[in-house]
């Protein structure tokens, strides 16, 4: 029903197809900015952020940075040398992309479903995605008496429900 947490918007390099290099494999997936040099080119995580990875082969150096080049494709960097190699036969976008933080405190409400005038919510607290036990509750409300909810600040007037679904109207968001 409602969700609130703290999300973050970063640039992110999304490589669109696996490269099976001489000296590292890069799989499609995105990768998140994390900085820039004094020329202003611009560095990515060699940790995808969903499924992709750079793995080194033997005897190679290990992959710290990723970097996107018009000239020369992908390039891969290592502690000791900028650009090591690059894959020019690599798709790549750069776009901005909004996750919800990992070390983010989250609020939820959730519809359970109703029985007669009587619909059931639970309330969640979460912290880095997983739920806090101690701030995990059920509360049922009485609809013949009134149709609007009230739980930790966040009021909500129900329009109409049944068993598997509300349709409703936020009025107030959970107390910062």
């Amino acid at each position: 029903m409602i969700d609130e947490g703290i999300k973050t918007t970063s640039r992110y390099l999304t490589v669109h197809n696996y490269i099976d290099g001489a000296y590292y494999n890069i799989g499609s997936g995105d990768y998140k900015e994390f900085g820039t040099d004094s020329k202003g080119k611009i560095f990515f995580s060699h940790m995808s952020t969903n499924g992709g990875f750079v793995t080194a082969g033997a005897l190679i150096d290990p992959p710290f940075a990723l970097r996107p080049d018009d000239k020369k494709g992908l390039c891969v960097s290592t502690v000791f040398v900028q650009d090591a190699t690059c894959y020019e036969e690599a798709v790549t976008t750069i776009n901005n992309k909004t996750v919800e933080s990992p070390s983010s405190f989250q609020r939820t409400l959730i519809y359970n479903g109703s029985v007669d005038e009587k619909i059931n919510i639970s309330y969640r607290e979460l912290s880095g995605g997983n739920a806090r036990q101690a701030f995990t509750n059920n509360v049922e409300y009485d609809m013949g008496k009134s149709n609007k909810i009230n739980y930790k600040g966040a009021e909500i007037e129900v329009l109409s429900y049944d068993n598997t679904s509300i349709t409703f109207k936020v009025l107030k968001y959970f107390r910062r």
